[in-house]
């Protein structure tokens, strides 16, 4: 993914030593950050960019079995629990709409689709989407696609 400043970027788990990290290209190679090293953490990551260029990553905590989001904001990460229910924020996908943070997200525990919403510095709200069986593996989250919010989940 490009940031708003045409920046290549990417955000991944590093799964030997279960951290989450983020990567930009610079003139001369790859710049690496470990983001969040606190245990087992950064399993199916989603970065988005919001209007400020500021980076935002959504994922999956396996130490406590929760959904975390993450922003670097003036040089520092911040991060903080999105759903601290266990078993849930596998597969999240990230989207930022104006001042609204989006992660879909599949509830393992009860096998959901979830979303979860913050505007502004406001606080998450979460929502199950579907409930039908065992569903929201898989998801993509597109944001303003036709000026809408979309997401599509795949069992």
């Amino acid at each position: 993914m490009y940031s708003p400043s045409g920046v290549p970027s990417i955000a991944y788990y590093e799964a030997l030593l279960g951290d989450l990290r983020f990567a930009t290209r610079g003139v001369s190679g790859w710049n690496i950050e470990v983001v969040d090293a606190a245990g087992d953490v950064g399993q199916y990551p989603s970065l988005a960019f919001d209007a400020a260029g500021d980076p935002h990553i959504s994922y999956f905590d396996a130490t406590n079995g929760t959904l975390k989001h993450i922003k670097k904001q003036t040089g520092h990460w911040n991060k903080e629990t999105v759903d601290g229910s266990v078993g849930v924020g596998l597969y999240s996908s990230m989207g930022v709409s104006g001042d609204t943070l989006l992660i879909a997200y599949f509830d393992a525990t009860n096998k959901d689709l979830k979303v979860a919403t913050k505007v502004g510095g406001g606080s998450w709200t979460t929502t199950q989407v579907d409930t039908a069986g065992d569903v929201g593996r898989h998801l993509s989250l597109c944001v303003n696609c036709h000026m809408g919010r979309y997401f599509r989940g795949i069992s």
